[in-house]
């Protein structure tokens, strides 16, 4: 599950949000802002100190932020948000800032039947599907169908696709990296799925997903499940807090 955060100018996002957002989310980040009626991209953040050392800097700035955590395709700098709008896979993911291309993508979902080993889903989307629609009005109406929530950017500014939150006055997409506790259940073999959590004293649970090891906890339980980085088994125990 990813995230978007639309920051605007007047408002300053925390590090204690950005930080909680990057721990939920951990496969790359990037942004994107204004300057005249230009987009400006920033992409292929992977190191959490880069991205917060740049967010601060451009504080003054209406942003928009997209956290990644991988479903399709390769973790790389270049499949990190936005996407430029191109039929060519190679300009879809650049890093460089493409002139002639000022509309980019934000995607938070996934959408079905696009994506593949070393290509995620939404770029495989533009390339094949939404660069190929000519107007903006059916390019949303299309979005709309994948069910997911996307942030659009171009010369004439940002468009909404889907529910988005109100939170400390920014605009987010969802809201799962800010849970208080953990509420998936354990099933033996692995948990049925994967998020950060925070415990109750607001402290960070280490970061989980399928491909590391990782510490969670079972809904109201005093205990804790850790999968071993050694012997790779789940032991049950106690909980520190």
């Amino acid at each position: 599950m990813c995230v978007i955060t639309y920051k605007p100018a007047n408002v300053t996002i925390s590090e204690t949000d950005l930080y909680q957002m990057w721990q939920a989310n951990r496969d790359g980040a990037g942004l994107a802002f204004f300057e005249g009626e230009k987009v400006v991209v920033k992409k292929g953040f992977m190191i959490y100190e880069d991205l917060l050392s740049f967010v601060n800097k451009h504080q003054n700035k209406e942003l928009v932020i997209h956290f990644r955590l991988a479903t399709h395709g390769a973790i790389t700098e270049e499949l990190t948000h936005p996407f430029y709008v191109s039929s060519n896979i190679d300009r879809i993911v650049s890093l460089e800032n493409e002139a002639n291309l000022n509309s980019i993508l934000f995607h938070n979902g996934i959408i079905s039947g696009y994506g593949y080993h070393d290509i995620s889903d939404t770029a495989h989307f533009i390339s094949e599907v939404y660069s190929r629609i000519p107007k903006k009005d059916t390019r949303v109406a299309v979005l709309k169908l994948t069910g997911c929530k996307y942030v659009l950017m171009d010369r004439t500014g940002i468009s909404f696709v889907g529910e988005f939150s109100e939170y400390k006055g920014l605009k987010v997409s969802n809201t799962y990296w800010s849970w208080s506790r953990a509420k998936n259940t354990y099933s033996g073999t692995g948990w049925k799925s994967y998020s950060t959590y925070l415990e109750n004293n607001g402290s960070l649970v280490q970061y989980t997903s399928p491909k590391t090891k990782f510490f969670d906890y079972e809904d109201n339980s005093d205990f804790e499940y850790v999968l071993d980085s050694k012997t790779q088994k789940w032991e049950k125990r106690k909980n520190k807090s």
